[in-house]
């Protein structure tokens, strides 16, 4: 890939993206999680992955979107 990471996700955000980013990979150390979540990722979550966190993630962060929205109530 031409742009990946951290350098893609900052890309994503600064065009206005504002979708999910996860993040899926293998190191998850606290300094990889901070860099990408300083770069916009909603979410760090590591391999092998686990299809509950991931929709547990999904479900929480579409939840903090439609309160945003007040789409949905607390």
């Amino acid at each position: 890939p031409k742009c990946a990471g951290p350098t893609a996700a900052r890309k994503l955000r600064a065009f206005g993206y504002e979708g999910l980013i996860f993040r899926v990979t293998g190191n998850t150390g606290s300094s990889q999680i901070r860099e990408f979540i300083g770069a916009g990722v909603n979410a760090v979550l590591g391999k092998p992955l686990d299809v509950d966190v991931l929709g547990g993630h999904m479900c929480a962060h579409r939840n903090r979107f439609l309160r945003s929205r007040k789409l949905l109530r607390k």
